[in-house]
C-alpha cells in the first residue's frame, strides 16, 4: 500500500511536537481516518509519511512547544475542501513551520 509524504521543516528556535490529522476520504465529512506524530527538533527538517492512496488528504496540523516554561500548543483545521489552509497542507511537498505570521508556509520567510 503506498503511502503520502511531505517534508517539513522547522524554522523555529524551538523542538516541536507535530499532529498530522488525516482525512478520511476526500470529502470533508468530520471523519478522521487516523493521525501522525513526530517530533521536530528546531532548525531540522524530516519526511513524514502519512495516510494512504483512498486517505491521504491532511485535514490538519497541531504543534506543540515548551517555550519559556511553557507549554504552548496551536492547531489548524480545514473546514472546506479549497480553501488556503486545504491548498497549502495538500498540494504542496514542503512545508515550512515558522512563527513569522501565519504557522505554515510553502516557502521560507
Amino acid at each position: 500500500m503506498e503511502t503520502m509524504s511531505k517534508l517539513f521543516i522547522n524554522e523555529t528556535e524551538f523542538d516541536l511536537s507535530v499532529t498530522l490529522h488525516i482525512r478520511k476520504g476526500f470529502h470533508i465529512n468530520g471523519f478522521e481516518y487516523g493521525t501522525v506524530n513526530f517530533e521536530l527538533r528546531s532548525k531540522d527538517q524530516l519526511e513524514v509519511s502519512y495516510g494512504d492512496m483512498e486517505n491521504g488528504y491532511l485535514n490538519g496540523v497541531s504543534c506543540s512547544a515548551s517555550i519559556e516554561g511553557r507549554d504552548v500548543s496551536y492547531t489548524e483545521r480545514v473546514k472546506e475542501v479549497g480553501c488556503p489552509l486545504d491548498q497549502l497542507l495538500n498540494h504542496k511537498d514542503t512545508l515550512h513551520i515558522s512563527l513569522s505570521g501565519t504557522l505554515l508556509s510553502d516557502k521560507a520567510a
